[in-house]
């Protein structure tokens, strides 16, 4: 009688192994089956051209899908003002100003640039359902998301440092910005560049009514590239720093983020003044607020070469801009004849656009 207790129990026992192992599988193909699904919607690159882009840890997370250690990466202590871009694509991510201390060991956000910048899917890798976040343009692991972060959102981006790109943003005025855009944007280092309006009080300055603001220029650039003090220099090179503006719109201002900032212009400026021994007219102001210029200001000198921006634009989707891209800043510079057309045919050559439009870019770089 108790042999055949312990046998139905035994039975009992396989019965409950058999459907917990059934279970677990089914989870497991669950999670493969929602993200093959959704894999159609990314920008499909093969492995060799990731390769070619990205370091063996880089390549680890944002295409195998690998996790860094916690607490031992780049980013997760980094407090300076800038943004985080995909390591991949340039792709804008998140802000410094939405990211905070969570203890974790990874960078943390509790927001995202815009909605359109990352996508998110279901992830049971682990047993357990998490929420994967990826790139949005294309496609490489960034980390997962979870609901335990601050206010407003009350949502935490736990992100792979290896999967980032950390860019820092700086400011100038130095006459019309149609030119010192261009020239920025010829720069190695520069990812990204835009033209604006900054140093007044008005609110929502327009190029017919600016108010007391200031024609500058926003540049972002990657530290690891170029420094700070060399786009000082570039900024000192370029205009005529010892003749008085005539109106406050074309004004020479350097505009800081912070009080290292203004100590690193305000020496800058000192032993400029003592190499040319002439009154200097720039300004330091301390960046309130940057208002983007209308779009036709955007690369304005490329698009006056209307074919090859006609032909370019339309490499480009609804959700990225073609201004906010790097390679419009490069074909903004070459328009200005910063860069060479052998310079812009390597530039497009090496982006991701390339392995979509082969054809199309070819037929540009060729015309």
């Amino acid at each position: 009688m108790q042999k055949s207790r312990m046998d139905k129990s035994l039975w009992i026992s396989f019965i409950n192994f058999i459907v917990l192992f059934f279970l677990v599988l089914i989870i497991l193909l669950a999670g493969v089956k929602t993200i093959k699904a959704e894999e159609k919607y990314f920008i499909k690159m093969d492995d060799e051209f990731w390769k070619s882009k990205l370091t063996a840890e880089q390549f680890s997370v944002l295409v195998n899908k690998g996790t860094e250690p916690a607490f031992n990466n780049k980013y997760y202590t980094n407090k300076r003002a800038g943004i985080y871009v995909c390591a991949a694509c340039n792709n804008r991510l998140f802000s410094s100003e939405d990211k905070y201390s969570s203890g974790t060991g990874w960078p943390s956000f509790y927001d995202v640039i815009t909605e359109k910048a990352v996508g998110t899917r279901k992830d049971n890798k682990l047993l357990q359902e998490r929420t994967e976040v990826y790139c949005q343009r294309c496609g490489g692991h960034l980390g997962h998301v979870f609901e335990d972060g601050p206010e407003p959102t009350g949502l935490r981006y736990c992100m792979n440092s290896a999967a980032l790109k950390f860019l820092q943003k700086t400011y100038f005025a130095m006459g019309c910005f149609w030119k010192p855009e261009a020239l920025f944007g010829s720069l190695p280092g520069v990812y990204f560049t835009e033209v604006g309006y900054a140093g007044g009080d008005m609110k929502g300055p327009t190029y017919h009514n600016l108010g007391n603001h200031t024609e500058a220029i926003k540049v972002i650039y990657d530290p690891e590239i170029i420094s700070y003090q060399e786009l000082l220099n570039i900024f000192w090179e370029n205009h005529n720093h010892t003749q008085k503006s005539y109106s406050k719109q074309y004004k020479s201002i350097i505009f800081c983020n912070n009080n290292k900032e203004e100590d690193t212009v305000l020496k800058f400026l000192e032993n400029k003044k003592l190499e040319v021994n002439k009154k200097i007219y720039i300004d330091i102001q301390e960046i309130d607020e940057f208002y983007p210029a209308e779009q036709y200001h955007q690369k304005y000198l490329f698009k006056r070469n209307k074919n090859m921006y006609q032909q370019v634009i339309e490499l480009f989707s609804g959700k990225y801009k073609f201004e906010d891209s790097r390679i419009a800043a490069r074909l903004n510079a070459y328009s200005a004849g910063f860069l060479t057309f052998t310079e812009i045919k390597k530039e497009f050559k090496s982006s991701y656009l390339y392995l979509q439009y082969k054809d199309k870019i070819d037929k540009i770089i060729t015309d």
